[in-house]
């Protein structure tokens, strides 16, 4: 019983350490990516449906964040309003 709990640990730990060079890479790709491809990138996930697409908008909107903190915030702010659902689109808010 306690091997299998040492072998379940060093896997999760296994895991979670490629998780994080993953994420990592990913990071440094995006980094160099413009802001308008950025957008372009949020967009295309839009309708995506997979496990990893969270983790992947979570470092596109970390990365908005980081070079336009008072866009990224007037995009967060934003209350969805039927007659302008442009504003719930981070290119709304970037791009003005």
């Amino acid at each position: 019983m306690y091997g299998e709990l040492l072998y379940n640990s060093i896997i999760v730990n296994k895991e979670v350490r490629e998780m994080k060079n993953i994420k990592q890479t990913m990071r440094k790709m995006i980094s160099e990516y413009n802001t308008e491809k950025l957008i372009d990138l949020w967009e295309e996930t839009n309708n995506r449906k997979d496990n990893a697409i969270d983790i992947v908008r979570g470092i596109i909107m970390d990365e908005l964040e980081s070079r336009n903190a008072e866009a990224f915030n007037n995009w967060m702010d934003n209350i969805y309003d039927a007659n302008h659902p442009e504003k719930d689109e981070p290119r709304y808010h970037y791009e003005r």
